[in-house]
């Protein structure tokens, strides 16, 4: 797995938020569908056609966004979130493979961190993109193609 230092610019978001255990992450796909639905009623999108999925990784649970980027928020749904991300260095890397392995390439991605110097960010929030081309693959249970990016600062 190739993992690179990548740059994301700020990015204002617009989506849909779901918080839980680490053992009920298989109620995602179900927030994905949901999310899907709500697009056509958000204004102002821009960047390119691609789901940006920030999440919060804490000890017990997570909160994970479904999102797409937009150039300002007016008229939000009351079933939609504004969420900004900051600008920031991510160790990046391409996922295309089985679901259940998904988990093993962050793990690659957190070694590959601590052996170049850096350590995770935790004061911003770790992102997977989804490009619009490859919603086919991701809507299986088998497999998922997407890009991973995890936040890094160097270490103190």
């Amino acid at each position: 797995m190739d993992i690179t230092i990548k740059t994301l610019e700020d990015k204002l978001l617009v989506g849909m938020a779901w918080t839980g255990p680490y053992g009920r992450g298989s109620e995602i796909p179900l927030l994905f569908a949901r999310f899907q639905e709500m697009i056509p009623t958000i204004q102002h999108l821009s960047g390119d056609a691609c789901i940006l999925a920030p999440f919060h990784d804490r000890a017990t649970d997570f909160t994970y966004y479904c999102t797409v980027e937009v150039d300002r928020v007016e008229h939000l749904h009351p079933d939609l979130v504004e969420l900004s991300l900051p600008a920031g260095e991510y160790a990046h890397s391409l996922y295309d493979g089985n679901s259940s392995e998904v988990e093993q390439a962050y793990f690659s991605i957190f070694n590959w961190i601590k052996e170049n110097g850096y350590e995770k960010d935790y004061s911003r929030l770790s992102v997977e993109k989804y490009l619009e081309q490859d919603r086919e693959i991701n809507q299986t249970q088998e497999k998922r193609k997407l890009e991973l990016f995890v936040p890094i600062k160097k270490k103190s």
